[in-house]
Order: C-alpha cells, then sequence, then structure tokens
C-alpha cells in the first residue's frame, strides 16, 4: 500500500464515519467514531504498564534492577506454520483519542 492510498484511506474512513454518525446509524459506536477522528498529537511516554495482572517494563527503566519484565511474545501465522517472535519492549506509548479512549503501544527490538 503506497503512502498516497494510506492518506486517501484515512481521510475516507474519517469522512464515511462521521457521515454514518450524523445519520444516527446505529453500526457507529463511540469508539469508532473516536478512532476514525485518529489520536491526539500529543502522546504519553511511560516506563512500566499493568494489563490482565502482568507487568511490563521497558529496557531502560529496568537497568539495575534484580527481577526483569521487558520481554514480550507474539505469536503469528505464516502459512500452515505457528511462529513464535521473541523480543524485548524498548518503549511504551499511549495515544488519546476523544471520549477517553486510548491505545497502549509496545515498541519493541525483535
Amino acid at each position: 500500500m503506497t503512502s498516497i492510498q494510506k492518506k486517501k484511506f484515512i481521510l475516507w474512513f474519517r469522512d464515511r464515519v462521521t457521515t454514518l454518525s450524523k445519520e444516527n446509524n446505529s453500526s457507529v459506536s463511540k469508539h469508532l467514531l473516536a478512532l476514525a477522528h485518529g489520536p491526539n498529537r500529543a502522546v504519553t511516554s511511560v516506563n512500566g504498564y499493568i494489563i490482565n495482572g502482568s507487568m511490563f517494563r521497558t529496557v531502560k527503566s529496568e537497568r539495575g534492577r534484580e527481577t526483569q519484565n521487558n520481554g514480550v511474545v507474539a505469536k503469528g501465522e505464516s502459512g500452515v506454520e505457528n511462529l513464535e517472535y521473541y523480543g524485548v519492549l524498548q518503549e511504551i506509548i499511549e495515544a488519546q483519542y476523544i471520549g477517553a479512549n486510548h491505545v497502549t503501544l509496545f515498541k519493541c527490538d525483535w
């Protein structure tokens, strides 16, 4: 997908969801509308993150600590084969959206 295609899709998606929302289309949730309008320009960078009872920390924040929680695994598929990719967590970024919605991104070295 070229950068022009990506840019056009983003604009099309935002306009389409906004139009459907104004028409009170029941398929447009508050979360979809927030996603369509994109994140705020400012993001938050954090050293650690807890989700589902698991604590993750960046490599930098764990220097000098006895315990390490910077390892990550992502499961994937390649044709008929299941794969596991292992990496270390370099950065944790939280993107804020309208309506107190957010997405947390893990930047990893694989």
